[in-house]
């Protein structure tokens, strides 16, 4: 057991490598965390508003991730927006709600990929689309779309994008993915420093 912990840098590297094309991913463009809450946090942590900008959630988005953004804003003075998403809109009407809700303070969307609440199918690379038309980052909520879409995190659009792998791929609890290629990586750190942070 000694002899296993001088490697964990190496075993998590190797594990990155073997991870990241499950969701599409690129491993250098991928980091573990514990769980999706996680992830969020981790983006949350690295953003800085100004008082009155806007962050866009929906009334479909998982409870702990919208609270996340609510702690957000509250720090800087910002505010959120609820986009409500009527259970049986087409996914271009989820489009024009989201293009409908801009504003010029709107600086961040955090939108699921798969809605926990409803098991919907959001079109998050069309609202990334758009809203990178804006200057609007997208923080993409895939914590169910890892084992039920594709490539989840190349599909899904967004600055960043998250997904927990102890749901449909079934791993222990506590695995998780972020991923992002935004220039600002390097803004991004872990919630907790460690050694092998």
């Amino acid at each position: 057991p000694v002899g296993w912990f001088p490697r964990i840098a190496e075993y998590t590297a190797d594990a990155r490598r073997q991870v990241a094309p499950f969701v599409g991913a690129r491993p250098e463009d991928t980091a573990f965390v514990p769980n999706a809450s996680a992830a969020a946090t981790v983006v949350y942590n690295s953003l800085r508003l100004a008082a009155e900008d806007e962050i866009l959630v929906t009334d479909q988005g998982y409870g702990a991730i919208t609270m996340g953004a609510a702690r957000l804003a509250r720090r800087f003075g910002a505010r959120v927006t609820t986009v409500r998403l009527p259970l049986f809109t087409s996914a271009e009407e989820v489009v024009d709600a989201f293009r409908a809700s801009y504003t010029p303070r709107t600086r961040l969307i955090v939108v699921d990929q798969i809605t926990s609440p409803t098991a919907r199918r959001l079109p998050t690379a069309e609202i990334t689309a758009l809203a990178h038309e804006y200057g609007i980052r997208v923080l993409v909520d895939g914590a169910h779309a890892p084992g039920l879409v594709e490539d989840a995190a190349a599909v899904g659009g967004g600055d960043w994008w998250f997904g927990n792998l102890h749901k449909w791929p079934c791993a222990p609890r506590g695995s998780a993915l972020l991923v992002t290629q935004a220039a600002d990586r390097d803004d991004l750190w872990p919630l907790i420093d460690s050694w092998g942070g």
